[in-house]
């Protein structure tokens, strides 16, 4: 059964509101993008065999969808209306409402601290991660963990192309919407995160082990590192992550990555 809406929106508005929002990003962005081929991505996503994530390709300059991956075996089959006309408005009104709605909260957050700080991170290469629920074909909503690259656009000159890769996240897990700004700087990153206060999140427990091997996992450390950090043998720190997928109601390590670039997410469980 579809969730109640606990507010209604104006689609037109919001589409207005949301180019608003990543005409900023590419402006912010100017400076320091990465120049990424986008056609190689093409041609590897389509090799590559299904798993828990897909992308996309947003030009900010024509406001269309340069590229869309598939996700078929989710039900999402983006690929058979993004490539549309209206695609871009297809995909938005495809979000929960509610998610919606506390996403333009959190990013209206993220783009004030960045027009603030912006003259002061023209060297720092910067990516984005946020979430939502996303409707698939079935009428069900799944989580989606977003992270995005502003990159240049290979078939428009001078223009500037979000890159998004998508992770999908078990439907059952309750996640607050959050948006995160990732800065590197001097080959260091710092994390600065905003949401919507106002959202309540439930925490499953995590033991103080699994929380190590969490703080671990988010530095993308492997297995045997993580048991030489911790002096424990790779199969615990193995049997610790399965543990660590059961509790959050996951499917795989790849929604585990996934959700672990979700900072608000782990500070809320008290992770950090």
């Amino acid at each position: 059964m579809m969730e109640e809406l606990l507010v209604p929106l104006n689609d037109e508005t919001i589409l207005k509101k949301i180019e608003v929002f990543y005409k900023n990003l590419a402006k912010i962005s100017k400076k320091n993008v990465l120049d990424v081929n986008i056609e190689k991505l093409i041609d590897l996503d389509q090799a590559t065999p299904y798993n828990s994530s897909f992308f996309y390709a947003i030009n900010t300059k024509k406001f269309s969808f340069d590229y869309i991956g598939t996700c078929k075996n989710q039900g999402i089959e983006l690929e058979k209306y993004l490539i549309k006309e209206n695609g871009l408005y297809l995909f938005w009104k495809s979000i929960h409402p509610n998610d919606l709605e506390n996403l333009l909260i959190v990013w209206k957050k993220l783009t004030d601290y960045l027009i603030f700080k912006n003259s002061s991170m023209e060297d720092n290469q910067i990516t984005y991660t946020w979430n939502y629920r996303l409707k698939t074909t079935d009428e069900k909503y799944i989580n989606i963990v977003e992270n995005v690259t502003p990159v240049w656009c290979n078939t428009i000159e001078n223009s500037i192309c979000m890159l998004s890769s998508c992770t999908i996240i078990n439907s059952e897990l309750n996640m607050k919407v959050s948006a995160t700004a990732n800065i590197l700087k001097d080959n260091i990153y710092e994390k600065i995160s905003f949401c919507n206060n106002s959202q309540l999140d439930l925490s499953p427990k995590i033991s103080r082990r699994e929380k190590d091997i969490i703080n671990l996992l988010s530095l993308h450390r492997s297995s045997k590192e993580i048991g030489a950090k911790l002096c424990i043998s790779t199969n615990t720190v193995n049997t610790h992550r399965r543990n660590i997928i059961k509790k959050l109601k996951l499917t795989s390590t790849g929604e585990l990555i996934g959700l672990l670039r979700n900072k608000e997410y782990l500070e809320e469980l008290n992770f950090s």
